[in-house]
């Protein structure tokens, strides 16, 4: 995300600890607190890629968190659908 315009576009990888991987494109921003370097953070991802247990799954999800930009320590969660369609 650019801390001066609060705006972000982006990819993810999730990686399961078999490395089966699911890819996103993202687009998020970002929403100061009454907090000095603490950030509502919320990111909206849309599934582009899988592979293994991931292969053909469908979806999209939001995640929400507080970032501190002085630490780096980050929490939050996740909402939103992933369908899986097997031997798709």
């Amino acid at each position: 995300m650019d801390l001066v315009t609060l705006e972000g576009l982006g990819t993810a990888r999730f990686m399961g600890a078999n490395q089966d991987e699911l890819l996103t494109e993202a687009v998020g921003l970002g929403i100061p607190t009454d907090i000095t370097d603490v950030f509502v953070v919320v990111e909206d991802h849309t599934v582009t890629g899988r592979s293994g247990r991931f292969e053909g799954a469908t979806g999209s999800f939001r995640v929400e968190r507080l970032v501190n930009t002085a630490t780096g320590v980050t929490a939050g969660s996740f909402s939103g659908t992933l369908v899986r369609h097997p031997g798709k």
